[in-house]
């Protein structure tokens, strides 16, 4: 649909000097600094099944997930399981957050066989590994963002810690808190949300990769690691913009997603 092509516009971030990174890094958080940056543009929001969906019928692509038949399901802490008897949910409550391997769980059955994307068009991709990411940013005539970028689009001239400021407000994104155990859809958090530059879902939903990887990951033998940015619905605790999760590039998940840039 038009609208949501529209809303993949992307947001022109103009050339400056970012301040990224935290005060305290934990251990694979980077220290503050400031970074220039050339002008770029970033996606609004994370790219959603009904544009991955087309991207599919356009291109018959394969994900990952379909060629190798599994994809990890997270169970967070809260999660809704759904009677397939009577279609009714309930919530259900994990001691800790467990990582299943699914077979048949993939972008279109993201937990599994049987789920589905039902009332989903608005929600993000998930279970889309890095390569898959990159085959539909070319496919688009765009890239991954770098974690300076996804960063600075997040923080803004002021460098924030949040996308709304510098107060932690679990009430702003999905995470762990929200009890949704699941994802939303990408718009839900709305403007008050919304970083300086007018991005949405920047924290919480779903994680997003960055072409970036950790400078320590030189062994060649090791599989190679992405960074990815902004937490997801399953993640506990506070998280900020400079968060960083590290992730094997041959991983996929029903927390993983991506935005691209250009």
């Amino acid at each position: 649909s038009n609208n949501a092509r529209e809303r993949h516009h992307p947001q022109q971030i103009p050339a400056g000097n970012y301040r990224i990174g935290c005060k305290t890094p934990k251990s694979m958080d980077r220290p503050e600094q400031n970074v220039i940056l050339k002008k770029y543009h970033i996606s609004q929001i994370p790219v959603t099944n009904d544009i991955f969906d087309f991207f599919i019928r356009e291109t018959g692509y394969e994900t990952d997930a379909e060629k190798k038949g599994y994809g990890i399901v997270v169970e967070g802490r809260f999660s809704k399981k759904l009677d397939p008897e009577t279609g009714r949910a309930s919530l259900i409550i994990n001691p800790v957050i467990r990582f299943q391997h699914v077979e048949g769980a993939n972008w279109r059955h993201p937990k599994g066989p049987y789920s589905s994307l039902d009332n989903k068009a608005s929600h993000p991709v998930v279970q889309i590994s890095r390569r898959d990411a990159i085959a539909f940013a070319s496919w688009a005539g765009k890239k991954l963002p770098s974690e300076d970028e996804w960063e600075a689009a997040a923080r803004g001239d002021a460098g924030h810690l949040f996308p709304w400021g510098d107060e932690w407000l679990d009430t702003y994104g999905n995470f762990e808190s929200s009890q949704a155990g699941d994802t939303t859809p990408v718009t839900h958090y709305g403007k008050e949300a919304m970083s300086p530059f007018g991005l949405l879902d920047m924290l919480g939903n779903v994680l997003e990769w960055t072409s970036s990887r950790p400078h320590s990951a030189d062994n060649e033998r090791s599989p190679r690691l992405s960074i990815l940015k902004g937490g997801s619905w399953a993640t506990g605790g506070i998280i900020t913009a400079a968060t960083r999760f590290l992730e094997r590039d041959d991983t996929w998940s029903n927390i993983i997603s991506f935005r691209c840039a250009v």
